[in-house]
């Protein structure tokens, strides 16, 4: 009996709330104030996660770092790249270019360089894409336009291309390496996959992509010989200058050059060793 009455006076205080709405007290005051500290908040994440890649390791705004690079392929070092970009696009965005001088001239200064050219951004394959340089694990390419002098555009690719060693062709594959100051020959970290994204971390670092014959020990690869003068080549933001142009190589003993390497023209690219240095020939593929 007493479990009757109980279920009838639920029923009866169900069917009193039907249709009645829940009030909050103070009127409609403070969902307002809920709903504004709710998209307060979606503000506040949006532009942290915004500005958290210009605030991890690496340039920030403000920054004018100078770091060496190169672009080595089996026995010698490509002329550095000799356009300084600052009527680009893209230069206006990143605030990164080269002067000829074989040295990344590092110094985002507006809103638009982060998120693409400061912090976790900041890596080696955005300065490369600055001139129209390419690379995967298993290919590299390089723009004609960028090259000294001008051709079509090359490219190394593994399994298809060969460096000759001592005369013999010989397989070759790619991988990067990044002295930790240009000063340092034994701080070097090198890497055979994900290429392109090591990251700048701090001033006067070193980064280098080769395409070397498989052989070739890591500890063999030298430093580009513009490295050594990077301080000094790093001033020349604070004046003007022309392209420098560098005599001579660093090349690998009994090493010649890449065999097969193709042009967008359809031309086998062949670098044949004389007794001092490396020629290019390019031989007409019919």
């Amino acid at each position: 009996m007493g479990k009757a009455s109980s279920a009838k006076k639920v029923a009866r205080l169900a069917q009193r709330g039907k249709g009645k709405k829940i009030r909050f007290q103070g009127g409609s005051i403070f969902p307002i104030a809920i709903a504004a500290v709710f998209v307060l908040g979606v503000l506040v994440v949006g532009v942290s996660r915004h500005y958290s890649r210009a605030e991890a390791a690496g340039p920030k705004l403000g920054n004018h770092w100078h770091l060496a690079y190169g672009i080595y392929v089996c026995d010698h070092y490509l002329d550095p790249f000799k356009d300084n970009k600052e009527s680009s696009a893209d230069y206006q965005e990143l605030q990164i270019h080269s002067h000829g001088d074989g040295v990344m001239h590092w110094h985002p200064s507006n809103e638009q360089a982060i998120n693409r050219s400061t912090g976790k951004s900041a890596r080696f394959d955005v300065f490369l894409g600055l001139y129209g340089v390419k690379v995967t694990d298993t290919k590299l390419t390089i723009t004609g336009a960028e090259l000294t002098p001008p051709s079509g555009d090359v490219t190394y690719a593994e399994d298809k291309d060969t460096c000759d060693v001592n005369g013999k062709p010989e397989k070759a594959s790619l991988r990067t390496i990044v002295w930790d100051r240009y000063d340092k020959a034994d701080a070097r970290t090198v890497r055979t996959s994900d290429l392109g994204n090591e990251r700048i971390l701090h001033d006067q670092q070193v980064f280098v992509v080769a395409f070397v014959a498989d052989s070739v020990q890591n500890a063999d690869l030298p430093l580009p010989k513009w490295a050594t003068d990077l301080p000094t080549l790093g001033s020349v933001d604070q004046a003007p200058t022309t392209p420098t142009t560098f005599p001579g190589d660093s090349t690998l003993p009994g090493a010649t050059g890449a065999t097969g390497a193709t042009g967008a023209t359809g031309a086998t690219v062949t670098t044949v060793a004389p007794s001092t240095t490396a020629a290019l020939v390019t031989t007409a593929v019919n």
